[in-house]
């Protein structure tokens, strides 16, 4: 499996298999590095989940108008997703988890209310395997993911491998902005 991730040049799912092979104890957290963290916050799917939780965010901000002036924390939930327009996105995370955290500030001229948004974005996955196979599959790649599914899994069950969770965040990447009317 690796050389297929060398060969192919995915780097984030090679270094995170690694991870998982090392075995490391039941409390571990791998720390998604930012080159991966800027490469996931550029697929579509990251995209498109981000924009609607920051609309969201948005809608809060306006329902909290009367706070013009202070700061806000508003962090909208996790919502699963599925990445389709990066392989090495794919193959190192699968379906996993975006929230979209930020620092909000609204202000109120008359019936007009404005806000000026910073917010990161944050991943989270469960790194782990289960039993599925479908050899059937039309994709050749994905046919291939889901066989190593299972056979990974096996690794998993004789004590060679152990899930771990996988976390990361836009921070060093800087925060991102949204400012406008509500």
């Amino acid at each position: 499996m690796q050389l297929y991730f060398d060969h192919k040049g995915y780097d984030f799912a090679g270094d995170i298999l690694d991870q998982y092979l090392a075995c490391h104890g039941p409390d571990y957290e791998y720390i998604i590095r930012p080159v991966n963290v800027a490469q996931i916050v550029k697929t579509g799917a990251i995209k498109a989940a981000v924009e609607s939780q920051l609309t969201w965010i948005k809608g809060e901000a306006k329902r909290n108008g009367d706070r013009g002036g202070a700061v806000q924390e508003i962090t909208a939930a996790w919502e699963p997703v599925v990445v389709t327009d990066d392989s090495d996105v794919v193959l190192a995370l699968g379906t996993f988890s975006v929230a979209v955290g930020s620092d909000t500030t609204v202000q109120k001229s008359g019936d007009k209310l404005t806000a000026d948004i910073r917010y990161r974005v944050y991943v989270y996955d469960l790194y782990d395997f289960d039993k599925t196979v479908d050899w059937w599959s039309s994709d050749p790649e994905l046919a291939v993911k889901k066989g190593l599914n299972h056979d990974m899994r096996q690794l998993e069950e004789a004590g060679w491998a152990r899930s771990f969770k996988a976390r990361g965040n836009t921070e060093s990447l800087g925060d991102y902005t949204w400012s406008g009317e509500l």
